[in-house]
């Protein structure tokens, strides 16, 4: 109770000083009824990946990260409203940058075990399987930005002649 009234108290002063008397009334009443609430998320809320359970950190990685990829998918509707390629690129890049972030912590030696690869066999699968798993996160933007942006076909076109 003292923790909502300390919060409220600040905005009541400020309403006060702004003379609205009612409001300061309303806020403190709110905050003494919503002191018993708890407030509690439940945290065992799974959100549904297109991802396999291995390797765990790309599964767990796009949960944690789930509001950029989001966010990537707004930028990226800028971009194709706009036809600014370079914001529709920049998403991409995002993405990669957000990906590559997975595989920053070392694993724990307890699931390296329950694989029986060499050391180069397991890391190419790992290797692999972020490849295949980024470009499955990536494949909207791709998508979205290769039918909406002609300068791509141009871009294409370059690459085939190389």
């Amino acid at each position: 109770m003292i923790e909502n009234l300390a919060v409220s108290f600040p905005f009541a002063i400020l309403l006060l000083y702004r003379q609205f008397y009612t409001a300061p009334a309303v806020l403190t009443a709110i905050a003494l009824l919503l002191a018993p609430v708890s407030a509690k998320i439940p945290s065992a809320v799974a959100i549904p990946t297109p991802f396999g359970k291995h390797p765990y950190e790309f599964a767990s990685g796009f949960r944690k990260t789930l509001l950029l990829f989001l966010l990537g998918c707004g930028l990226m509707i800028i971009a194709i409203a706009v036809d600014n390629f370079n914001l529709g690129m920049f998403t991409l890049i995002l993405n990669m940058s957000v990906i590559c972030s997975f595989y920053l912590q070392e694993e724990n030696g307890y699931y390296v075990w329950q694989y029986t690869m060499t050391p180069a066999g397991f890391l190419l699968y790992k290797t692999k399987t972020a490849f295949v798993y980024s470009l499955t996160a990536n494949s909207p933007a791709i998508l979205m930005v290769r039918r909406s942006m002609p300068c791509l076909k141009a871009f294409a076109a370059i690459l085939k002649t190389v």
